[in-house]
């Protein structure tokens, strides 16, 4: 498998613009722009390695930046998009458990595996906006309850002295 991680930082910046031109998120070319966007990449195709970085990321989370890309070249005969989901959806019921302010979201592409890792609060208060916008129309009930209000849901249960 090639290794496609030295044009990942080109490739974020390419897809932040097509998000941007294509009204997908109002918020990530900004993002972008004031650099609080991390890239981290794991070389390799090794899952417990990628797996292990996600892990540091949200043990060593700070409000330095408002995302951090956790990302490996994609190889589906280590990792299928439903088992990224599936692993996202567990690290999320965890993290909330542990009363982690944080949300993960995955994406997996021809070229990068992905973890967005991000603020659970603040993109919940973001999409907050985006709903009385009535920016979420068109999306499936089914998406929207499992990416809108579970986060939200996940928010509410956390512990109000962190």
């Amino acid at each position: 498998m090639k290794d496609n991680l030295e044009f990942l930082d080109q490739w974020i910046s390419d897809w932040i613009d097509i998000l941007d031109r294509q009204g997908v998120c109002p918020y990530a070319k900004k993002t972008l722009e004031t650099n609080k966007v991390k890239t981290k990449k794991v070389p390799g195709e090794d899952l417990y390695d990628f797996w292990n970085s996600v892990s540091e990321e949200c043990e060593n989370w700070t409000d330095q930046y408002h995302i951090v890309i956790v990302a490996m070249n994609t190889n589906e005969h280590q990792i299928t998009a439903q088992q990224l989901q599936g692993g996202i959806d567990s690290l999320n019921s965890n993290l909330n458990l542990r009363n982690k302010k944080l949300w993960l979201m995955c994406g997996l592409r021809d070229t990068y595996t992905m973890v967005f890792i991000q603020d659970i609060e603040k993109i919940d208060d973001a999409s907050k906006v985006l709903e009385s916008k009535n920016y979420y129309a068109d999306t499936h009930p089914f998406r929207f309850k499992k990416n809108i209000l579970a986060r939200r849901k996940l928010r509410n249960k956390l512990s109000r002295t962190t």
